[in-house]
């Protein structure tokens, strides 16, 4: 990995996640984080009795967003150890709906890096659609950080996974690379309510598994919890996880993952990192 691409909204909770990034970066030796701060203009009204909107000036505007993030920039070096790191800022009109692939293609990210808030008020924005859209669509792994994670050596790293498809090669890549990076512990877990019959199939998919990460000699974990994300929280304390995995495959276990209602509990009332995989 060489590149972070770190969204930031320019808060508080933005520094709190901009800490774990550069602290990610030293510890794995990235070279480049790009600070990446999106805006919208806002809307024009059409209406002639208005002219106030009509007059807005947009390049007044761009100034001030693109002076607000160098702002952000000049107050994060008092706050992370950023000695050989090339920092970047990327301020863009755009909305998080647009195509990443394009930044992460233009910039040759390796890894994208989001902050959350508790802010009621923006939970909803922060974990709307264009996050979801981000990590569902995203070329390259996203870690998504809770407000209250400190960062520390990756170690243990759990892998959700429910054994009803294969995973794509891609996928298969990206789990690959981060473990070797990271030297981490890797588990795999599968969480089913409990009246869900364990098939021979499920059992076998584990022999697959195996031979993927056979490097690694992943230990394989099965849990009955119908809370399917107070599950993996109980799983992460209990064995001392550093970072969740999931994989972005439309299926049941991503479905289950990122309803709104489950992101939240998991990111709001986790200190556990979430790194998605598109597959």
């Amino acid at each position: 990995m060489k590149t972070i691409l770190f969204f930031t909204d320019l808060s508080i909770a933005s520094t709190k996640a901009a800490k774990y990034a550069y602290a990610f970066a030293k510890e794995y030796g990235i070279k480049k984080i790009i600070l990446y701060h999106t805006y919208q203009l806002p809307a024009v009204s059409g209406d002639p009795v208005v002219p106030a909107i009509q007059l807005f000036d947009y390049e007044s505007f761009n100034k001030i967003q693109k002076q607000a993030l160098e702002n952000f920039h000049k107050h994060l070096l008092n706050e992370v150890d950023a000695e050989g790191i090339d920092t970047q800022e990327l301020c863009e009109i755009s909305s998080l709906t647009f195509d990443i692939n394009e930044t992460i293609q233009t910039h040759n990210v390796d890894v994208i890096i989001i902050g959350t808030n508790n802010n009621d008020e923006i939970e909803d924005f922060l974990l709307g659609s264009d996050t979801l859209n981000i990590a569902k669509n995203s070329k390259v792994p996203v870690i998504i950080v809770p407000l209250n994670a400190t960062y520390k050596t990756i170690k243990t790293i759990v892998l959700a996974c429910d054994f009803k498809k294969d995973m794509a090669a891609s996928t298969v890549k990206h789990v690959i690379d981060f473990t070797e990076t990271t030297k981490a512990k890797l588990n795999v877990l599968h969480i089913s309510s409990e009246n869900e019959t364990y098939t021979p199939e499920m059992y076998e998919e584990t022999k697959t598994f195996t031979n993927l990460f056979k490097e690694f000699h992943p230990e394989f974990y099965f849990a009955d919890n119908n809370n399917f994300i107070k599950g993996i929280n109980d799983f992460a304390v209990e064995k001392g996880v550093d970072i969740i995995m999931a994989t972005s495959k439309k299926h049941s276990l991503f479905e289950k993952l990122f309803k709104r209602s489950h992101l939240k509990q998991l990111v709001f009332h986790s200190h556990t990192p979430l790194m998605v995989i598109h597959d």
